[in-house]
């Protein structure tokens, strides 16, 4: 990444690196990494793996705190909520849903400055959820490291980098499942059989794509992929669900369902 590159994304996130070294690693990608080295030339930096691991931790600790602190009261009985901690973990998971995270990216722009492989470009990667979503991932580790985990330096840029606002709201309102949760219980609820299954993996053993296909008894299976293959799975039940429940709560499967 070049000084204007980090100026801009430093610009954009609204916070300013003591340790540059820390963005560039955020912005960069394993397979860019591979591909230096089996050229015999060195990495100016190592990958977001370990920076996207941690990432998605701390993000969830500040999302934890945002709910906490919208929706919940401190007083003299201890902390207050009209929300159950069941009713708080549904809706942390939809705020973190990995397209979310990936569409924050995309509209912010800077998933422009992620170094990639050549392969990474003939796949088009930066259409695909995932990279963005552990771009997310790694600039939050990236900032929480570089400020010594400083807690309202995080949760500003966690704002900057979402309409965090915008999802409590929605979130809120009405508490949705987690889709594998809720493919399981409408499953279950009509008696009728469903079943992931990987269908596929592409790529390096340290950095596979999962294919994922889930089929549902009476209607057409989908296919979706993700870097695991619970995320692949979660994936392929988020696009099956509104063919699910397209015909309201009452709807039956369109072939041999019961």
């Amino acid at each position: 990444m070049t000084e204007h590159m980090i100026a801009s994304v430093e610009e954009t996130i609204g916070y300013h690196f003591r340790n540059p070294a820390l963005l560039r690693q955020a912005f960069t990608r394993s397979s860019y990494v591979n591909e230096l080295a089996q050229g015999g030339r060195a990495a100016d930096t190592q990958s977001n793996e370990v920076l996207e691991f941690f990432g998605d931790s701390v993000l969830s600790a500040m999302l934890a705190y945002l709910l906490l602190e919208r929706y919940g009261e401190i007083g003299r009985r201890g902390l207050v909520t009209r929300f159950s901690e069941k009713d708080f973990s549904i809706i942390r998971s939809n705020m973190s849903d990995g397209h979310a995270l990936a569409d924050a990216v995309r509209r912010l722009g800077v998933n422009r400055y992620l170094r990639l492989s050549r392969g990474d470009i003939n796949q088009n990667v930066l259409e695909q959820d995932s990279p963005n979503e552990d771009l997310f991932e790694s600039i939050i580790a990236a900032v929480a490291l570089d400020c010594g985990m400083d807690f309202s330096v995080i949760l500003d840029v966690v704002r900057r980098l979402d309409d965090v606002d915008r999802l409590l709201d929605r979130r809120a309102g009405r508490v949705e499942k987690d889709p594998k949760s809720a493919v399981k219980e409408w499953c279950e609820k009509r008696h009728i059989g469903y079943d992931y299954e990987v269908v596929g993996t592409d790529g390096p053993e340290h950095a596979k794509t999962f294919h994922v296909r889930l089929t549902v008894e009476g209607y057409p299976p989908v296919e979706a992929t993700g870097t695991s293959r619970p995320k692949a799975e979660k994936a392929a039940a988020a696009q099956c669900l509104p063919m699910l429940t397209a015909e309201g709560d009452g709807s039956t499967p369109t072939d041999g369902g019961h």
